[in-house]
């Protein structure tokens, strides 16, 4: 009998220890994303200010398409293997 209780103690924490190690991950998976939207946000500013330079674009829309380029076709290319 004291190895049933022994035994539910036991899941009990093993349940509790799951369950932060997914909060974590979430917690993880967030900053995560916001680092690589920062970083596309910047690469997008870099290049529209590059392509400004050259070609004479114009820096917010090009800014715009670059970040989201920058966000979104890498993104898309790791949801594409990870289905794989």
């Amino acid at each position: 009998m004291t190895e049933e209780w022994e035994d539910s103690g036991e899941r009990l924490k093993t349940r509790e220890v799951t369950r932060r190690a997914i909060r974590r991950l979430a917690i993880f998976e967030w900053i995560v994303m916001a680092a690589a939207a920062s970083a596309a946000v910047v690469g997008g500013a870099l290049s529209a200010f590059l392509l400004n330079d050259a070609f004479g674009l114009a820096f917010r829309p090009t800014w715009i398409v670059a970040s989201i380029l920058l966000f979104a076709v890498p993104g898309f290319i790791v949801r594409r293997r990870a289905r794989s």
